[in-house]
């Protein structure tokens, strides 16, 4: 009885939920991180324990004309990755641990390996970002964030910023197990 009962609830809030977006623009308003991916060598530790600020490789520019510094800013991790500052990467960072931030949709097989200061291709949607935690041309994470915040200079970025490192750089590495 208590399985029918729960899953009648279940139903109900999908209902609602679709009747409740029936008609609307998808998403409109919303920071969605989606096209996530996360490599089983992607450990939490490795950020917390790096030295120094992370490296970060910027692709694009921001869609309000805000400056690489300021998008820096808004990069830094958040406290439980270590709070890190986040750094332009320097020639001598291509090894090491990395974010790649684009302005754009760029393809997780692709994005470690994107120019720094390349523009960012067109047709992406306003607002369409995607990043990737790298070491070296391998990517260790990887998502896809669509907001409404059209850059730093928005004050709602930083927020949406925290959205995408949250599901992207979970603080506790993933655990699969296999079952027969």
């Amino acid at each position: 009885m208590e399985n029918l009962l729960i899953r009648a609830a279940a139903a109900a809030v999908v209902a609602g939920l679709a009747a409740g977006l029936a008609g609307c623009a998808p998403l409109s308003g919303l920071t969605v991180t989606h096209t996530i991916l996360i490599d089983p060598l992607y450990a939490p530790t490795d950020l917390r324990s790096a030295p120094g600020p992370i490296p970060v490789r910027i692709i694009g520019a921001a869609p309000d004309g805000a400056s690489v510094d300021e998008t820096l800013g808004a990069l830094a991790l958040p406290g439980r990755l270590g709070g890190r500052a986040a750094v332009a990467e320097g020639p001598l960072d291509e090894g090491r641990l990395r974010i790649v931030f684009a302005y754009a949709p760029l393809s997780a097989t692709r994005i470690c390996e994107a120019a720094p200061d390349g523009a960012a291709p067109s047709g992406g949607r306003t607002g369409e970002i995607s990043a990737a935690l790298c070491r070296g041309a391998r990517q260790l994470t990887y998502g896809i964030m669509t907001t409404p915040a059209a850059g730093p200079r928005d004050p709602g970025f930083r927020a949406a910023v925290l959205n995408l490192y949250s599901a992207i750089l979970p603080a506790q590495r993933l655990m699969r197990h296999n079952r027969l």
